[in-house]
């Protein structure tokens, strides 16, 4: 049996006493760092754990603040929105271009004055959008533009 060869008894194996010491001078670190070094290291790392600390701190009370004010949203102006009618869509007044007469101008009115010329039905009172004196196309478009428009205020 060698000197580096196990001489333990039992299930512990302890290393022989000159692998120890080989291993000990292997990794052994004879670097000397002064005192001031290590209080300004320490500093530092505390310093930094502080400000994340308080970051953590910051971010859990900024998203409360936010989940409670989405609360505090949801339970009084969503209720009132709603009653007010501001979440419907604009519904434009019965104007000419209103062909179907509900009360809002879309492509449907363009699509039953179209329906109405082919059918010969429509009356040039109710159906010339342009005023020329005709009911065709053109008057169809007109509608049809109208139903689209941005600038009705429907989104």
């Amino acid at each position: 049996m060698n000197e580096y060869e196990d001489k333990s008894k039992g299930d512990e194996a302890e290393a022989p006493g000159r692998l120890k010491g080989d291993i000990r001078a292997l990794f052994a670190f004879d670097i000397p760092v002064p005192a001031e070094a290590d209080e300004r290291v320490l500093s530092l790392a505390k310093a930094r754990m502080r400000r994340a600390r308080v970051r953590r701190v910051i971010v859990r009370w900024a998203t409360a603040t936010a989940a409670a004010a989405a609360v505090i949203i949801g339970v009084l102006v969503l209720p009132s929105w709603r009653e007010s009618g501001e979440n419907q869509p604009a519904v434009a007044s019965a104007t000419r271009e209103d062909i179907d007469g509900n009360g809002q101008v879309d492509i449907l009115d363009a699509f039953a004055l179209a329906r109405g010329i082919e059918a010969s039905t429509v009356e040039a009172a109710t159906g010339d959008m342009n005023r020329d004196g005709a009911v065709n196309q053109a008057d169809v478009d007109i509608v049809a533009m109208t139903a689209v428009s941005l600038d009705r205020g429907v989104m």
